[in-house]
C-alpha cells in the first residue's frame, strides 16, 4: 500500500510503517515501479476486502523494472472466485520491437586471421583510450563499448575482404 488516499478505504488511516518502508526501500534501491498506478494513476480499486466491513486496501502490487515499463502493455484487478483477494493481472509484449535480421555470429574462423586479431586489439586499445579520461564513464560503460567496437569491427572485417577479393577478381 504505497499510497494511503488511494489504496484504503475506511478502517485505520494508517499503515504498517515498517512494512512500507522495507517496499519502497527496495524500490528505490532496485529502481522498481508499481505498474497497476503507473496505468492508474487515480483509480482506487483494491486487492483485499474485509467481508462484513466495508474496509478495503490494495496490498498486492506487481513492482516491474525501468526497462520492463515499455514492455507493459495492460494491468487490471480481477475479482478473486471464494477469496477475499482480487487477482493483479498484468499483460507483457515480449515482441514489441520490430524483428530485425536476426542474431549476429562471430565467425570464429576470423581468429585464426592475424590480421583480424591485430585489428581487434587495436579496436580494444584505442576504445579504452577514448574513454579513459571520462570520469562518467563506469567499467560497465565501458565494457559495452569495447563489445559494441569489436562487433562493428568484426562485422566490416570480413566485408572489406569480400570487396577486395571482388575487385581483385574484376581487375583478373
Amino acid at each position: 500500500m504505497l499510497d494511503i488516499e488511494k489504496d484504503k478505504k475506511n478502517g485505520i488511516a494508517r499503515t504498517h510503517q515498517n512494512a512500507l518502508m522495507v517496499v519502497q526501500d527496495a524500490m528505490e534501491d532496485l529502481e522498481l515501479s508499481d505498474i497497476w498506478r503507473i496505468f492508474n494513476p487515480d483509480s482506487k480499486r483494491f486487492t483485499w476486502r474485509q467481508r462484513q466491513a466495508e474496509i478495503q486496501r490494495r496490498l498486492d502490487f506487481f513492482l516491474v523494472s525501468q526497462t520492463m515499463l515499455y514492455n507493459c502493455s495492460d494491468t487490471d484487478i480481477i475479482p478473486g472466485f471464494k477469496t477475499d483477494h482480487s487477482m493483479i493481472t498484468l499483460n507483457l509484449s515480449l515482441h514489441s520491437n520490430p524483428r530485425g535480421n536476426g542474431f549476429w555470429n562471430l565467425n570464429t574462423s576470423l581468429l585464426t586471421d592475424t590480421t583480424f586479431v591485430e585489428k581487434i586489439k587495436e579496436t580494444i586499445q584505442e576504445t579504452a583510450t577514448e574513454y579513459k579520461n571520462d570520469e562518467l564513464v563506469n567499467p560497465g560503460f565501458l565494457w559495452e563499448m569495447i563489445k559494441l567496437k569489436v562487433r562493428q569491427q568484426s562485422i566490416a572485417y570480413p566485408a572489406s575482404i569480400k570487396r577486395a577479393k571482388k575487385k581483385e577478381k574484376k581487375t583478373s
